[in-house]
Parts: C-alpha cells; sequence; structure tokens
C-alpha cells in the first residue's frame, strides 16, 4: 500500500510499504517539512528517508538519512542503519548507527513501549 499525508506543522509524509512474502515486507518513507518564520525571511526545509526490510513479524532492518536547515544558516546532514527487534505487540527493541556529517558517530539502544489501542483494533 501507499500513502501521502500532509502534516499539520506545515509538511508532506509519502511511505510505501510492499509486501514481499507471508509476513516480510519492504518500507519506504519520505518526509520533507518546511518552516517560514516571521522573525527571517528565509525557509527552513528538512528532509528524512528511511529504507526498512521486515523479516517475518519480528525483524526490521533498515537505513535512512537525514538533512536540515538550522536557524544559523549551516545544514545538518546524517545518515543512519537501523536493527529493530519487535519482543511484542507492545514492546520493541531498536539498535542504531548514526554518522553525522561532522564526523561524529554514535551507536543507540533504545527500548520502546507501545501504550494505546491493541495494533489489531482500528481505533
Amino acid at each position: 500500500f501507499a500513502y501521502l499525508e500532509f502534516l499539520l506543522s506545515k509538511g508532506i509524509n509519502f511511505r510505501v510499504k510492499q509486501q514481499v512474502g507471508m509476513h516480510d515486507s519492504l518500507i519506504w518513507d519520505n518526509e520533507l517539512l518546511y518552516s517560514n518564520s516571521n522573525q527571517d525571511s528565509n525557509t527552513k526545509i528538512g528532509t528524512f528517508h528511511y529504507l526498512g526490510y521486515n523479516v517475518n513479524k519480528q525483524y526490521q532492518f533498515g537505513i535512512g538519512m537525514n538533512r536540515s536547515d538550522q536557524p544559523d544558516g549551516s545544514t545538518y546532514k546524517d545518515t543512519f542503519a537501523v536493527v529493530q527487534y519487535k519482543v511484542s505487540e507492545f514492546q520493541m527493541y531498536k539498535l542504531q548507527y548514526t554518522q553525522e556529517d561532522n564526523g561524529n558517530n554514535s551507536i543507540g539502544l533504545n527500548l520502546i513501549f507501545f501504550i494505546g489501542p491493541h495494533p489489531v483494533h482500528e481505533f
């Protein structure tokens, strides 16, 4: 499936998800955000791109990049690689390696809890 979403914060989100097998899928996610402040006449733009592959219902491997205009006029860029393990429909681990264009590298491990309606229900 594919969808195009217009964000309230002045942006566009475009996502494509293609089933490859019974539980495998390919995800391509893109976002474009923009801002025009009254304090300056410059328009700030940010982009996000992600390509991920779901292996069965538990693992997802992906790569992506971010780019955003900073208030001082510089541009921030980074690329990242992600491995996610979904323990249950309520909990997930995410391991991410990020490389920034200024040479900074980081590794992060997140434990994510899903709070709200059960994913099977359409609320």
